[in-house]
């Protein structure tokens, strides 16, 4: 882990967000105490497109997300970037971040206006 600002990213997004605590505990678990933002990230983009996110949940995660786009901090926009946005499927990735003009924005980026 080379970047504090991605960490305490992470950090904050779990703290802020209860039910990513788990998968911040798991991930430290997994990978033997240490700590890879990109691939946690990821595995955030993985539970909120899976089934059962109850609506409320995903709201919040997803306004964190935002936020931590608009900041514009390099390390906090690459980690969401490249681990969250890039890791959506195109049609229900487009659904979800749809809301939020920042994700949204950055989603069309790779994906285009679909």
């Amino acid at each position: 882990m080379k970047d504090a600002d991605a960490l305490a990213y992470c950090g904050y997004l779990a703290f802020r967000c209860p039910s990513l605590r788990e998968f911040f505990r798991k991930h430290f678990a997994d990978c033997n105490g240490e700590f890879y933002p990109h691939l946690w990230m990821s595995e955030v983009a993985t539970y909120l497109t899976g089934t059962g996110v109850p609506t409320g949940e995903a709201s919040e995660i997803l306004n964190a997300l935002e936020e931590g786009m608009e900041s514009g901090d390099p390390s906090v926009d690459e980690i969401i970037f490249v681990s969250f946005i890039e890791c959506l499927e195109p049609i229900s990735g487009r659904v979800l971040v749809a809301p939020y003009k920042t994700l949204r924005e950055n989603f069309d980026m790779v994906f285009g206006n679909i």
